[in-house]
C-alpha cells in the first residue's frame, strides 16, 4: 500500500533480526518511499528480501521505541501517522509485564500523540491483550485506533452500521491510519456507534456513493429528520448503485471482480446495504430498539422469578 500511494513510510522492528542464531540478519529499519518515488521498486525489492527473515520473538518493549520516535518527530512540524503492529502487552526490556511498564507506556503515548495519530493493529486472539488495548482506547485522553483482524471489525461494524458492506479496502484505510483526517473521521467511528444521517451522508459522498447534491443539504434538512425523505433518498442511492452496476456490465467489468466482499454474508454484495439505510434511525427502528430493552429486561425477571421458586421447591 505504502508503494502504491508513494507514501514515504518507515518499518521499525521491536526486536533486532540478530538476537537469535537462528535468524538471519536484517535491518532492524526498512523504508518505502523514503528516498523519493524514483526508488520505489528498490524499496520494495529490499523489503521484500530482508522482511521475510524477521520471525516474531522476544518482548514488547514499546516505551522505549516510543521515547525514540517521539525524540526522532522533534523537527517536524506536521503530524504523522503511527502505526504500531503488536500481539503483546508493553513490556521492560526484559520482556516483563508490571503495573509500571503500563503507566510509563501511557506517558510515551501521551507525549508521542503530540507529534502523531497512533494505530494499534493487534495481531493476536489473546483476550486479555484485546482487553487491554481496548480499554485504552476507551480513555477519552487518547485518541487512538485500535483494530482487530478483518472480519473481527467487520463483526463490530455491522453490529452498529449493518447499512455498510466493511470491505478489505476500508479496513486498509484504517490500518493506515485515515481516520486521522478530518474528511474520513467517520471511518473510526464505524465500529464504536450508529452514524447519524448527517454522517451517512457525508461518508456516502465521500465514498462515491451518494446522489449528487445531497452534499449540500443542511443539518436542518427533512431529509435528515423526516422519514419519508430519507427512504427517497435511500432510494436515490439504490438506483445510483444498480446504475454504476449496468455501465460496468455493458464495459465487460464482472461484478464479483469489483465489488466488495462482505464477510458477513460471504459473498460480493453492494457496498451500501440500502434496505438497512433505509431502516436506519426511522421511527420504526427506534420503537423496535425500545421494545426489544423491555423485552430483555422482561426475560431478566422471568428468569429471576424462576430461579425463586426453583429454590424453594
Amino acid at each position: 500500500m505504502a508503494a502504491l500511494l508513494r507514501a514515504p513510510t518507515k518499518f521499525i522492528l521491536l526486536n533486532p533480526c540478530s538476537e537469535f542464531a537462528m535468524q538471519e540478519p536484517c535491518p532492524q529499519e526498512l523504508s518505502i518511499a523514503e528516498r523519493g518515488s524514483e526508488w520505489v521498486e528498490d524499496d520494495i525489492e529490499d523489503f521484500t528480501e530482508n522482511f521475510s527473515k524477521v520471525q516474531p520473538h522476544g518482548g514488547t518493549p514499546l516505551v522505549d521505541h516510543l521515547e525514540r520516535i517521539f525524540q526522532s518527530l522533534q523537527h517536524i512540524e506536521s503530524k504523522i501517522v503511527l502505526v504500531v503492529a503488536t500481539d503483546g502487552k508493553p513490556t521492560d526490556s526484559f520482556g516483563y509485564t508490571s503495573p509500571q511498564v503500563d503507566r510509563d507506556f501511557e506517558n510515551a503515548l501521551r507525549r508521542v500523540q503530540s507529534k502523531a495519530f497512533v494505530v494499534i493493529r493487534l495481531c493476536t486472539n489473546d483476550d486479555n491483550v484485546l482487553k487491554y488495548y481496548q480499554q485504552l482506547d476507551e480513555k477519552e485522553e487518547f485518541n487512538l485506533e485500535v483494530l482487530d483482524d478483518y472480519t473481527d471489525e467487520a463483526r463490530e461494524v455491522h453490529s452498529y452500521n449493518p447499512w455498510l458492506s466493511y470491505s478489505l479496502s476500508l479496513h486498509r484505510c484504517r490500518e493506515m491510519g485515515m481516520s486521522c483526517h478530518g474528511m474520513f473521521r467517520f471511518l473510526d467511528w464505524l465500529d464504536e456507534r450508529s452514524l447519524s444521517r448527517e454522517e451517512i451522508v457525508h461518508a456516502l459522498t465521500v465514498l462515491g456513493v451518494a446522489p449528487e447534491g445531497s452534499s449540500e443539504n443542511g443539518e436542518k434538512s427533512a431529509l435528515f429528520h423526516e422519514d419519508e425523505e430519507w427512504r427517497s433518498f435511500c432510494t436515490l442511492v439504490d438506483q445510483q448503485q444498480r446504475s454504476s452496476h449496468e455501465e460496468l456490465q455493458e464495459k465487460g467489468v464482472h461484478f464479483q471482480g469489483f465489488y466488495p466482499w462482505n464477510p458477513i454474508h460471504k459473498r460480493t454484495t453492494f457496498l451500501i446495504d440500502v434496505l438497512s439505510l433505509k431502516r436506519h434511525g426511522t421511527r420504526r427502528a427506534l420503537l423496535f430498539l425500545a421494545s426489544g430493552s423491555w423485552a430483555m429486561l422482561l426475560v431478566a425477571i422471568v428468569a429471576m422469578l424462576v430461579k425463586l421458586l426453583w429454590g424453594k421447591c
